[in-house]
């Protein structure tokens, strides 16, 4: 499911950027780019992380 989100954040940022930074530079868009994708990768997997080490508690 983060996986998922992290994809959805990524795609949202390329979208963003490629219908809305038009009068930008390629070069600087790119860069930007791999910056904010880098950083969406990086916090999914610090949740992911974070996910993983939450013990089950049951209650009986």
């Amino acid at each position: 499911m983060l996986k998922v989100t992290a994809a959805l954040i990524i795609l949202g940022s390329f979208t963003y950027y490629v219908l809305f930074q038009g009068e930008e530079k390629r070069e600087s868009r790119t860069s930007r780019l791999l910056k904010e994708a880098e950083q969406s990768i990086a916090s999914a997997e610090t949740s992911v992380n974070k996910a993983n080490s939450i013990v089950a508690v049951s209650y009986k």
